[in-house]
């Protein structure tokens, strides 16, 4: 299945500080996921935050938050955000059927709401590089079990070139150059 920017919203999930804190190799998850949200902006592609029960967690941090000015961000207490009430409303108004996962914990939050998207009838896609977990074999298995369920992979960098299509779209250069901002972390 191609990834089409006109078809694709996405759902950044968790960014909260008690949440980041513990994260293996959180400054990569941190700089690859506002590459993925800045880029995301530059092409006019929708995004959704959640927060799990920001009332003992806190509030997504603050930098991911700015670059998506607007965003809404939805509450949740469920882990699949799926199980929200009002997360598939707030998704359902954004118009897209393929979504691009981002976020934490890949093993928890990440994969059930994979998981709901698909049940709900949406093409959910992972964000690789955009996701963590604090151990290692946690995040492994959350990869294995989407491959199983059907769930898309994908990268940052994978996704912003796809959603140009080639050097003739009027944001290759400004995508190409986010990227390679990126390349020496």
């Amino acid at each position: 299945m191609r990834i089409c920017s006109e078809r694709c919203a996405a759902v950044a999930i968790d960014f909260q500080a008690r949440l980041l804190a513990p994260m293996r190799d959180r400054e990569r998850l941190l700089h690859k996921s506002a590459e993925l949200l800045e880029g995301c902006s530059l092409l006019s592609i929708p995004v959704l935050f959640t927060e799990q029960y920001p009332a003992g967690l806190g509030k997504t941090d603050p930098v991911l938050l700015a670059l998506a000015p607007g965003a809404p961000v939805v509450e949740k207490t469920a882990f699949g955000a799926t199980l929200e009430p009002g997360f598939l409303a707030a998704l359902r108004a954004l118009d897209r059927d393929q979504i691009i996962l981002l976020g934490i914990e890949a093993h928890i939050c990440v994969l059930q709401t994979a998981i709901g998207l698909r049940e709900a009838g949406f093409s959910p896609v992972l964000a690789v590089d955009c996701i963590s977990s604090r151990g290692a074999g946690d995040c492994a298995v959350a990869l294995e079990r989407a491959k199983q369920e059907g769930i898309l992979l994908s990268s940052c960098e994978a996704l912003l070139f796809e959603w140009t299509v080639s050097k003739q779209h009027p944001r290759f250069r400004e995508i190409s150059s986010l990227v390679k901002r990126s390349e020496c972390f």
